[in-house]
């Protein structure tokens, strides 16, 4: 007995050792799990063997083997018994152990016989395939002798459908859940065994009797107990590859098995349709669709089609050969034959897919399905193109049905293949399939459902293969275009003779020759080809069937005009063809016309002139259409008139450059309605804004021209200078109609009324009150005045008309505008290349040129008040025609001198050199910054080179006859010296292009040394723009000192007076002190002395100027001298103790030193000191005076300018916050800032302050960039600058104060303190609270601040050093001379308000007073003049001199006296953004900042405004690459395809020129917008995502916008992740800028609320015309140009005024007004192919419907419904396909998930037993929690039946939670130790469950939660296939504690994320090794708590 036993035990262990073996694979050798026999023979025991032997030899062979009479009966009755065990047990045995054997038959030969026994008995003897099978084999006979059976299955238990249906028996079926009681069980037991039959059917785990029975019972166990339908024997597909098993199919004609695959074919034809991605062109689908989603439809169709016997039969078949052939390539190209043909082995009866997919044969079917699905999904997303289906199910004609079967049919038609068609680049499969329709063809079926619509079944195959054909023929044409080849008779027979050998020829003829009986077939395929193909052809939807018919005709008539050569029928394909060919371009410019105007489809449908090119019809009527507009239109009506007018001539331009023979006999209409529109256009923008009257004059205007217009023609312009005149006239008539007029003189255009003291009631102007003083009569009233009247007669201003003329000004200003607009826009535009009439540009130019003496004409127009204008048509006539312009311009220089002085004011010549010479020059530049780092500069000095270079070929080409040329010349000689005076200051010397630029210059100059002004020409723009001082620094650099004249540099220093400014009192005693030391008379001096006594600081600074700067200290005693001193002393006797020793000791701020700019500073230093004399008693300039005289008293004060501690408050306040992790640290230029997250720099941005770069890359910091460990409060008491201080204060306000304004205070200071360190050291060292200061070399320090503070002023206003000096000057003169109260703080500055107090009242008397009328730069422009007027009579250096033009240069009588002339090298500032932008910074302040916080906001992120021109094109190009790319291509590939390998072979993408010219757009504006915006994106961005960015941001940064092809595809295609995050993030940030910039504007500026702003669009929808889009150069700065003002008059200098009022209401006409709001969520993402998990098709889900959260009862009831894992199988099935259907389609989100699966999807195969009620009533928002719920639910389940539910889950995670990992928690539980580790385990187990079921976690939702967390990180973030591929994902590492998967906030949406703190278990020691362990425990919690409840 034993030795059965035995024998039998090893039996069984060794089929359990090679089921394990070939169960597991390779994964065997990592998974520590193995079989048990109980696994492959359902209910074995230990006792299972020796209970069976005992039987057997007990009941049949009990007397052979104990009473044997030999030993050969023993043995044949234990081998008898073996047999009977082992034939039991197999009955008992699962069929994935039993066909795993097969393995190790073919592996091991000696096992042959001994396992084929197993096998054949088991499948071939015994009845395991399905109960009914069972049934009849076993109890119809005999062999079963017991009325006990227990079946056991891994199946669905039977329902009563499922038994096999006799008349023999009668089933009953029953379940104990049924049963209330015991008794009652027993009792319906009792009475069935009376005459019955009981059959057990357990589940194999859980349930009754779930151990071999071996006593009266009969034990079987069958996998399936249904009957499966979809698979066969699975024995007979064991050395078969699965190509090879539908082959058999198809050749054996076997009924049983193509019915199979008809029945695999319904059961999953969901799946497949599931994974087709339907493509429409040019349209995304919307729930607001009408039409059905096709997806849906696929199935209906597919449905219906399978019913239909016959041609479902037929259409299978076909589908079976196309499946089999690609198959069997799948096999060749992705695997061996021999791995091919062990599909069954390897992979259907793998452990894991046995225990997945519950059976054998459901792990079977599922492989089959697998696999058939993704070829199916391939097959039919291609065959259902443009709704292809539909025309089998429904064809227009019978025999069209036919033909689509015949060409399905045909491979070599189809041309179907699977590596081109299911593999990706690099050899993985596809996923998903798109299949391609024409969103047009559906649009147009739901018109007109039964005329538009695709006819001819694969009408789009033949299409291909025929463009394939004429495209080629085309291209081979080409090669012969200059040969005597007949190109049209050519391409005719080639294309023939290519057709009639054509593989689409020979198809089409096999199918007409087989129906020859029906001759009418080929004629209607033809027509029904022609409509097909319009269709497909037209990029345009139609109107309706007359828009198709009038194509159709135009297409068809063009075919018989020019086609009638090809005779056979066939070949009118190839004529329709190379029709459209020729038509295309007319046929989609027509459609536009369409668009725009649907009434050309109507009317030209009713002409007799169809066959006429369409688009010249379709311009004629839209020119009818608008020739005349409404006489009651509003504005927003002209507008749309306007538009549609606007784009009409687009597309007539179009139409002209397509058509030009058919252009200029018929448009001349088409042209007088543009241009009389336009002109109407610029009429309403320029002039009727805020003014109404002439607004409702604007019909009067259009009808004043003709119908016939052309303003390019002298009759037109005529008019329209005519009608600008009544214009002009009755707008200055409207606008004076309220001004006050001179009684006197009858003129209203006078600024103010006077009256007098003779005539208070007259109010006369002042030009009438002189008159009435020559005349002695009052102008007015005309009574007689006497010579005393005369000498009293005294003027007092009365009444005010200023605001009348400000806003004549205005509308003259407007007017020229006007003007402007309409010359550049009608008269030197449009397509037409004609010059205007001679009369035109003569008209023009009147207004150019000066007026001659004796020219008495009135001209309507003044163009002096706004000489940029002028300027500005200068230029447009240039450009236009020089030669014409230089005509004109010779005409006049060419006359006599004695002529023009006749004839013309000196200066109106002067001034039109000039504005000629400014003109040219102008044009030179580059038009935008000129700082050097810009590429515009650079772009600069190159041509500068290349003009110098040719300049010297030939020097100065002296032999110029005319002026003309001469000024042409002199134009390119300023725009080279000028380029080189900006870059010396500041030059590269390691860079070719700066040396070659110094060096030519040189050359140039020394060589013309005879044209003295090119040299002087470059020290005036070195000196005016940089300083005296930087230009000596020239002269002492061996580079650059031969431009600068040794002789020049050593001449004494004299420096102009700047003291001049004050005043003429100043000059007085000025001149009074020279007069008595020349003369020796001081008599004058002293009644000068009497009259000024109050103007001490002038006597002061006039001696200091005329005797201390100019002779030195009195060192020798000069009577004069001493005498002037005498007078002085004695004078002034209260200041004769300072003013002594001052002139008469070495008393000099600053010594004797007379150097560069030292001297101006001097100057400076002693004005200060000199006021500081007075008393400045509540005076602005009181502290200053303190802080010289006594400046230790300011030790603890909080001094003006000096920043306080921003740091340490901004630290201070996120100290005190609490709530976020952060570091700190600083930039190169000391400023804060911080870095969250991690606290380490990963990315790149750029300072907020300064612009430096800040943060790193890698955890590096950028150069300069510290951090900062330890942030104390500063020291910000005294003079307390840091050096971080030092680099903060550059250009930057102060506290609000201003650049301008923290300037100036900052200068003053420092300059207060310099004196007060000359006066005494000691003092002074006191109020330094600064480390960076040495108390011995504070004066140098001082010193050294104020040059800095100089400079900083310099680049503040835009002037040098020496000009920036003079409005200090002004300043301080100003201060000492007014009256002003300085209150309201204390000047000890003890406390931070009075400090504050004080800077407050600086700043509004800067404001208020000394800017209030004048800007700064009109300020020094009046100070120059006065220094400059004054220079002229004193000794000026001759630097000065030059650089002020006070130096004459000797006329020679050669050529170059014209060269000579010094007004043609006057000194300009040019017009540019940055000039605009500094002065409109100047400008602005607190009082004024809310009249121009657009302008202000404008200009702040212009910088970004500029880069949302580029959104359009980005976007259609992602659009473009969504539709090619979505889930077609891996991330891999996608790095490795290049842009430009798309562009040159894209032969598989079917992009056309369009197309490509859209992805080239796209492409080199996403690199021009991100190279603008990274460091603006990497701010705003959130740290994770910029860590995305760094990762590969060196490619972008290195490549530049010309190589823009070089860019991997992957750049290009948006996605949330790697690559694609950057254009992604690009996107985003331009949609997020318009929208905050249009809210911005709507709530701030026009103070609505945003939430009524109706003006949102799509993205998909935004144009160009709905950005904020602008060019800069073209745009901005031509609006910037025309609202500036400057002087062209002779000697004077130009000085720039910007009207920003006016600029600021261009910006908000032009680019704001009307602007939508853009909706963010359109942007297309893509999917990977390699990275399509679970997580992105949620992503998705939730992108087309917004999911929500289950409660938790909810939750709860779902989950409890559900007991077995197998339950939850199919739902999870069918909930995949719900969710894939719905992402790929969308539905209502009101929709019920039960619905949509039955209704929608039409499934039927739904056990509505098997659904809980709960998901009845959810509808399709709660999907992504139902599915969360189920999938956790069947883990559960299978972990509660101890199987695996992660056995993909690697072994380092799944080690057991021991006693030390307990000991070491603070957890209070007594761990026993136990010799047995199982036992342990299990203890410990018990014991863990138990403390923390009763003492933290005892409510069921708290274990559920844990329980969904657990997991979503097994499943998605720890199980290797599940992984996320993402960048960012943190790797997880086996020794991480347990609580960071809780803790850590991961980005899975998978399930909704919980508070959960796992601390409160106290097991701190458990790690991520341990998360298995620990999944069990808290499942069996779980079910404790469920089954307690």
């Amino acid at each position: 007995m034993n030795r059965i036993v035995t024998n039998l035990n090893k039996w069984v262990k060794e089929i359990t050792e090679i089921s394990e073996k070939y169960g597991f694979g390779l994964a065997r050798f990592m998974n520590k799990q193995k079989l048990k026999p109980s696994d492959i023979f359902i209910g074995f025991t230990d006792e299972t063997i020796p209970s069976l032997v005992y039987k057997f030899s007990k009941e049949k062979y009990a007397d052979q083997i104990l009473n044997y009479e030999n030993d050969n009966d023993w043995l044949d009755a234990t081998q008898k018994v073996e047999e009977l065990v082992k034939i039991l047990l197999l009955q008992s045995s699962t069929s994935d152990g039993i066909i795993r054997l097969v393995h190790e038959v073919k592996a091991n030969e000696k096992s042959n016989e001994k396992f084929n026994f197993i096998i054949d008995n088991y499948y071939k003897v015994q009845a395991h395939e399905n109960f009914n099978s069972f049934f009849q084999k076993y109890l119809f006979t005999d062999q079963v002798d017991t009325n006990f059976i227990q079946i056991t299955t891994h199946s669905k238990l039977l329902s009563k459908k499922g038994l096999i249906k006799s008349p023999q028996v009668t089933f009953r079926i029953e379940s104990l859940l049924s049963f209330d009681s015991q008794q009652q069980f027993t009792q319906v037991l009792r009475e069935f065994y009376e005459t019955n039959l009981k059959i057990a059917m357990p589940k194999i785990t859980g349930g009754c009797m779930s151990n071999f029975q071996t006593s009266k019972w009969f034990c079987y166990h069958i996998d399936d107990l249904q009957n499966n339908i979809n698979i066969g024997d699975i024995l007979s597909y064991k050395d078969k590859s699965l190509g090879e098993i539908f082959q058999e199919t198809l050749v054996e004609n076997n009924t049983l098995n193509f019915q199979m695959f008809l029945n695999i074919l319904k059961s999953i034809i969901y799946n497949w349709c599931s994974r087709i991605v339907d493509n429409y062109t040019n349209y995304k689908m919307s729930e607001s669709d009408e039409f059905k989603n096709r997806s849906i439809e696929r199935i209906e169709i597919l449905l219906n089609l399978f019913r239909e016997a016959e041609l479902g039969r037929e259409f299978s078949h076909i589908l079976l050969k196309h499946i089999s052939r690609l198959q069997i390539e799948r096999e060749l190209a992705l695997s061996s034959p021999q791995l091919s043909k062990s599909w069954v082995l390897n992979e259907v009866s793998k452990i894991s897919n046995v225990i997945k997919y519950a059976t054998l044969k459901n792990s079977c079917q599922n492989y089959i399905e697998t696999r058939v699905t993704h070829l199916l999904s391939g097959l039919i997303s291609l065959i259902d193109c443009n709704y292809n289906l539909d025309l089998l199910i429904n064809p227009k004609k019978p025999w069209l049905r036919n033909f689509w079967l015949k060409m399905f049919n045909d491979e070599e038609f189809m041309n179907l293949n699977y590596k081109n068609y299911y593999l990706q680049a690099n050899n993985t499969e596809k996923i998903d399939f798109i299949c391609f329709n024409n969103f047009n063809l559906i649009k147009n079926i739901q018109i007109e459902r039964n005329t538009l619509k695709l006819s001819l079944p694969f009408s789009w195959k033949i299409k291909e293969h025929l463009d394939q054909l004429t495209h080629l023929k085309i291209k081979e044409l080409e090669l012969f275009k200059n040969s005597d080849i007949d190109n049209s008779t050519h391409l005719n027979e080639q294309l023939i003779n290519a057709f009639k050998e054509s593989l689409l020829r020979v198809k089409l003829n096999e199918f007409f020759d087989l129906n020859e009986e029906n001759s009418n077939y080929k004629n209607e395929f033809l027509m029904f080809y022609l409509n097909d193909f319009i269709l497909m052809e037209n990029s345009d939807s139609f109107l309706n069937l007359k828009h198709f018919n009038l194509i159709k005709n135009r297409l068809f008539n063009y075919y018989k005009t020019n086609y009638s050569r090809l005779t056979n029928d066939l070949d009118m394909l190839i004529g329709i063809h190379c029709s459209f060919e020729n038509l295309k371009q007319e046929l989609k410019l027509f459609a536009k016309f369409v668009q725009l105007e649907p009434k050309c489809v109507d009317i030209i449908s009713k002409s007799d002139n169809q066959n006429s090119n369409l688009c010249f019809l379709a311009a004629r009527i839209v020119t009818k259409e608008y020739s005349e507009p409404s006489v009651e239109m509003k504005m927003d009506q002209w507008d749309e008139w306007f538009d549609k007018v606007q784009k009409s001539s687009v597309l007539i331009d179009h139409f002209f450059e397509l058509f030009p023979d058919l252009k200029e006999a018929n448009f001349e209409e088409f042209n007088s309605l543009w241009e009389r529109c336009t002109v109407l256009k610029l009429y309403i923008e320029n002039l009727c804004h805020n003014n109404q009257e002439l607004y409702k004059r604007c019909i009067n205007f259009w009808k004043s021209f003709d119908k016939i217009v052309n303003f390019k023609r002298d009759e037109t312009f005529s008019k329209f200078i005519k009608n600008l005149s009544l214009i002009a006239k009755f707008g200055e008539n409207t606008i004076l109609k309220d001004a006050i007029k001179c009684e006197g003189c009858d003129s209203n255009r006078i600024n103010s009324l006077y009256t007098t003291n003779i005539c208070s009631q007259c109010f006369i102007c002042l030009k009438c009150i002189e008159e009435s003083r020559t005349n002695k009569r009052c102008s007015k009233c005309s009574i007689l005045l006497s010579d005393d009247d005369v000498t009293k007669l005294n003027s007092f201003k009365s009444k005010d008309n200023s605001s009348c003329l400000k806003n004549l000004d205005l509308f003259k200003t407007n007017l020229n505008c006007y003007f402007m607009d309409v010359i550049k826009t009608l008269c030197f535009s449009r397509s037409s290349q004609l010059l205007p009439d001679e009369k035109v540009i003569q008209t023009i130019i009147d207004y150019l040129l000066p007026r001659s003496k004796k020219d008495n004409t009135v001209l309507i127009l003044d163009l002096g008040i706004t000489p940029s204008i002028k300027s500005t048509l200068f230029q447009l006539l240039l450009n236009y025609n020089e030669d014409l312009m230089k005509n004109y311009l010779i005409r006049i220089f060419s006359k006599s001198r004695k002529y023009l002085e006749e004839n013309y004011e000196e200066n109106d010549l002067v001034s039109l050199k000039l504005m000629y010479l400014n003109a040219l020059e102008d044009n030179l530049y580059s038009r935008g910054t000129v700082n050097l780092s810009e590429e515009n500069f650079n772009l600069d000095i190159q041509l500068a080179v290349g003009f110098l270079n040719d300049l010297l070929r030939g020097h100065v080409d002296t032999d110029n006859n005319d002026d003309v040329s001469r000024l042409k010349l002199i134009a390119k000689i300023k725009f080279c010296l000028a380029t080189c005076s900006k870059l010396v200051v500041n030059y590269d010397t390691e860079n070719k292009h700066h040396l070659d630029l110094i060096g030519l210059t040189k050359r140039f100059i020394d060589i013309n040394q005879h044209v003295l002004w090119f040299r002087f020409y470059f020290i005036k723009n070195v000196f005016r723009r940089h300083g005296k001082a930087e230009l000596l620094r020239l002269a002492n650099e061996d580079e650059t000192r031969d431009l600068v004249p040794f002789n020049l540099t050593q001449e004494a220093n004299n420096v102009p007076n700047t003291y001049v400014l004050c005043g003429n009192e100043y000059k007085n005693i000025r001149n009074s002190i020279s007069d008595s030391l020349i003369n020796g008379d001081f008599r004058k001096l002293l009644e000068t002395n009497k009259a000024n006594r109050k103007n001490v600081t002038y006597f002061f600074l006039a001696y200091f100027e005329k005797i201390t700067l100019m002779d030195g200290l009195i060192e020798n005693e000069n009577d004069k001298c001493k005498q002037l001193l005498d007078i002085l002393c004695d004078s002034f006797k209260e200041q004769k103790s300072c003013f002594e020793p001052l002139l008469t000791k070495d008393e000099l701020p600053m010594g004797r030193n007379k150097q560069n700019l030292d001297l101006s500073i001097q100057m400076l230093l002693m004005h200060l000191k000199i006021l500081m004399h007075k008393n400045q008693k509540k005076s602005l300039l009181e502290l200053f005076k303190k802080i010289i005289q006594d400046p230790s008293s300011f030790k603890n004060s909080y001094l003006p300018s000096i920043p306080h501690d921003d740091d340490y408050e901004a630290y201070k306040a996120f100290a005190n916050n609490g709530k976020e992790t952060i570091a700190w640290y600083h930039c190169s230029d000391g400023h804060l800032y911080t870095i969250g997250d991690c606290t380490k720099p990963a990315t790149v941005s750029k300072c907020p302050t300064c612009g430096k770069p800040i943060g790193g890359r890698s955890y590096n910091l950028e150069a300069g960039n510290v951090k900062v460990e330890n942030i104390t409060e500063k020291q910000t008491k005294g003079y307390s600058l840091d050096d971080q201080d030092l680099r903060k204060i550059q250009k930057r306000s102060i506290r609000n104060m201003g650049f301008l304004n923290t300037t100036l205070l900052r200068l003053l200071l420092d300059c207060s303190l310099y004196l007060s360190a000359k006066q005494n050291l000691n003092h002074t060292s006191q109020i330094i609270n600064s480390p960076i200061i040495d108390i011995k070399d504070v004066q140098e320090f001082f010193l050294k601040r104020i040059k800095s503070d100089l400079k900083i002023l310099s680049d503040c206003i835009d002037h040098s050093p020496e000009e920036s000096l003079l409005l200090v000057h002004f300043i301080l003169n100003k201060m000492d001379q007014d009256d002003h109260q300085a209150d309201g703080f204390d000047l000890k500055m003890n406390e931070q308000k009075h400090r504050n107090n004080y800077e407050a009242k600086f700043c509004t008397y800067i404001n208020e007073t000394v800017l209030k009328t004048d800007s700064s730069e009109k300020l020094i422009q009046k100070f120059n003049n006065l220094i400059t007027e004054d220079a002229k009579n004193n000794n000026t250096d001759h630097l000065f001199k030059i650089a002020y033009d006070l130096i004459n240069v000797p006329q020679s009588d050669d050529d170059s006296e014209f060269y000579n002339q010094k007004e043609l090298w006057s000194f300009r500032r040019q017009i540019t953004l940055d000039s605009m932008i500094n002065s409109f910074k100047l400008f602005i302040n607190n009082k004024n900042k809310d009249h121009y916080k657009l302008l202000d906001q404008f200009i702040n992120r212009l910088d970004e405004l500029k880069a949302l021109k580029y959104l359009p094109s980005i976007y259609k190009m992602l659009n473009i690459f969504y539709s090619i790319f979505n889930r077609q291509i891996d991330r891999q590939n996608g790095m490795k395809l290049r842009l430009k390998d798309i562009l040159e072979n894209n032969s598989s993408l079917n992009m056309d020129r369009n197309l490509k010219k859209q992805v080239e757009n796209g492409a080199r504006n996403f690199l021009k917008a991100w190279k603008l915006l990274s460091a603006n994106i990497s701010s705003r961005l959130d740290t994770k995502i910029v860590k995305h960015l760094n990762t590969n941001n060196t490619l972008l940064k290195e490549i530049s916008v010309e190589e823009f092809t070089e860019l991997p595809i992957c750049y290009l295609i948006s996605s949330t992740s790697n690559e694609g995050l950057f254009i992604y993030s690009l996107m985003f940030y331009l949609i997020n800028l318009q929208n905050e910039f249009i809210e911005f504007y709507i709530g701030s500026i026009r103070e609505k609320s945003i939430r009524d702003y109706t003006n949102i669009i799509d993205l998909e929808n935004v144009t160009s015309s709905d950005c904020i889009s602008f060019s800069v150069d073209k745009d901005l700065l031509r609006l910037i140009y025309i609202h500036s003002n400057y002087s062209l008059e002779n000697s004077k200098n130009l000085n720039l005024e910007f009207d920003y009022a006016k600029i600021q209401d261009s910006i908000e006409k032009r680019f704001l007004m009307e602007r939508p709001l853009i909706k963010p969520d359109g942007i297309p993402l893509i999917d990977y192919s390699d990275n399509i998990k679970d997580w992105k098709r949620f992503e998705a889900l939730d992108r087309k419907i917004k999911q929500e959260e289950l409660s938790f009862v909810i939750k709860d009831k779902i989950s409890m419904f559900y007991k077995q894992p197998n339950q939850l199988n199919d739902i999870i099935r069918k909930l995949n396909i719900v969710i894939d259907f719905i992402i790929s389609s969308g539905c209502s989100k009101n929709k019920k998930i039960m619905e949509y699966a039955v209704d929608t999807l039409k499934m039927t195969n739904i056990d509505e037993n098997n659904i809980n009620k709960q998901i009845n009533e959810l509808d399709v928002t709660y999907l992504k929690s139902l599915w969360n719920i189920l999938n956790l639910r069947r883990v559960i389940l299978l972990t509660e039946h101890r199987q695996d539910p992660f056995d993909q889950l690697d072994e380092n995670f799944k080690q057991s939670i021991t006693r030390d990992i307990i000991e070491k928690s603070d957890v209070d539980i007594n761990v026993k130790p136990n010799e047995d580790d199982s036992q342990e385990e299990e203890d410990l187990e018990n014991d863990l469950i138990e403390y923390i079921s009763k003492n933290k976690y005892p409510k069921t939702e708290n274990i559920l939660n844990i329980l969904e967390v657990l997991y979503r990180n097994i499943a998605y973030k720890l199980i290797s296939d599940s992984k996320s591929q993402d960048n960012d994902d943190i790797i997880l590492d086996e020794n991480m504690p347990i609580e960071f998967i809780f803790s850590s906030d991961l980005d899975d949406d998978i399930f909704a994320k919980n508070d959960i703190d796992l601390n409160n278990i106290n097991l701190k020691e458990i790690k991520l090794k341990n998360i298995f362990h620990l999944w069990k425990i808290f499942v069996k919690i779980f079910l404790n708590n469920c089954r307690t409840v």
